[in-house]
């Protein structure tokens, strides 16, 4: 069965919240808390900023004069919250190192205690390597979902999101709001496309790189044989082809991925140059000023550099929630015999 959203968060729960089983319980779950708090408020500050950089350039850029007072303060604050963005960035990361050691661990002692609490035919009919592979990768799918899902993928698009509420808010033009969000909706789509298309790439560049170690494999380890069959001619054909195979493969992957990036940042100028056009417009109209017009580049640039890895962390998440519906079927599992609720612990040996 596929894995609902309601048993993604009971395997994460240990992320989220630590059980008091566990040491320094009551100091995690500060610990998770301040996390959250800290993301918020590097997120704030990253949408924030670029408001102070406008107040800058339209005090060089007044009237009467350059207002070099307050064009300085207000520069002093937009590199002020631009540091506090990257310095609460990296709060986060070190408040959380050790939740997710203590999380790793509660869902490892979890997941062997309900192995040894399962019946024993359900022990002589499984399969060992199966389980070992399912148990690990699946805790280490759950630390790969809560880093690139919960603390990067879904705060970037939060920041996104606001980006296009200040657009329609702040600076009341709608056609700015709908150009970048359009913009962003197309970047993830074609990201997401173009890299489910490469994977079939990449597959067969794994699949022709392990063929030419098994035949290299193969023939030393019969060298022998093949020495006996003078066979050296054989083999060699044999491993150059496997070898030409993988370099078509790999150059077809590369290739690819330079598609890939030359179509993302066409998105992305494309969405700049729109911006800026339509800002630029604005200004000639007296609707805007050249401070807006300055915010408007940086919040657009913005906006699209924590997507740059969105394919990579798109195929990171799936692979990890496939490995985390495998570690799921193991815990479905039930024991034959429960003990009642009621049930009294038997009485010591003599």
């Amino acid at each position: 069965p596929p894995l609902t959203f309601r048993q993604l968060l009971f395997i994460l729960k240990p992320y989220f919240w630590p059980s008091r089983l566990m040491p320094s319980w009551c100091l995690n779950r500060i610990r998770c808390v301040s996390t959250w708090v800290f993301i918020i408020g590097s997120k704030v500050s990253s949408v924030y900023s670029p408001l102070f950089l406008s107040l800058a350039t339209s005090a060089l850029s007044s009237s009467p004069g350059p207002d070099y007072s307050r064009a300085s303060l207000y520069a002093g604050v937009y590199c002020l919250l631009s540091f506090g963005s990257r310095f609460l960035k990296e709060c986060q990361n070190l408040v959380y190192l050790d939740v997710k050691k203590v999380a790793y661990a509660e869902i490892c002692s979890s997941t062997f205690s309900h192995l040894l609490n399962l019946s024993l035919h359900w022990h002589l009919k499984k399969k060992i390597g199966v389980v070992i592979r399912a148990m690990d990768r699946g805790t280490d799918a759950a630390d790969t979902v809560v880093t690139y899902l919960f603390l990067y993928l879904l705060p970037a698009l939060g920041e996104c999101l606001a980006v296009c509420i200040i657009f329609l808010v702040h600076f009341q033009q709608w056609e700015l709001s709908l150009l970048l969000f359009s913009s962003l909706l197309l970047y993830g789509f074609v990201t997401i496309r173009i890299t489910l298309w490469r994977k079939k790439f990449r597959e067969a560049t794994n699949q022709k790189d392990n063929e030419i170690h098994e035949r290299a494999t193969d023939t030393l380890v019969c060298f022998e044989m093949v020495k006996a069959f003078t066979n050296e001619e054989f083999e060699r054909g044999r491993f150059t082809e496997a070898v030409r195979a993988y370099q078509k493969y790999s150059v077809t992957t590369s290739a690819s991925l330079s598609l890939l990036n030359i179509i993302q940042q066409g998105i992305v100028q494309g969405c700049c140059v729109g911006t800026l056009i339509l800002t630029a417009h604005r200004v000639y109209l007296g609707e805007m000023d050249v401070g807006d017009f300055v915010a408007v580049n940086v919040y657009t640039t913005n906006a699209f550099q924590p997507l740059n890895f969105l394919g990579s962390v798109y195929t990171a998440v799936i692979k990890a929630l496939v490995d985390m519906q495998n570690l799921n079927q193991l815990l479905l599992e039930s024991p034959d015999i429960v003990d009642a609720p009621t049930a009294r612990a038997l009485p010591p040996p003599p």
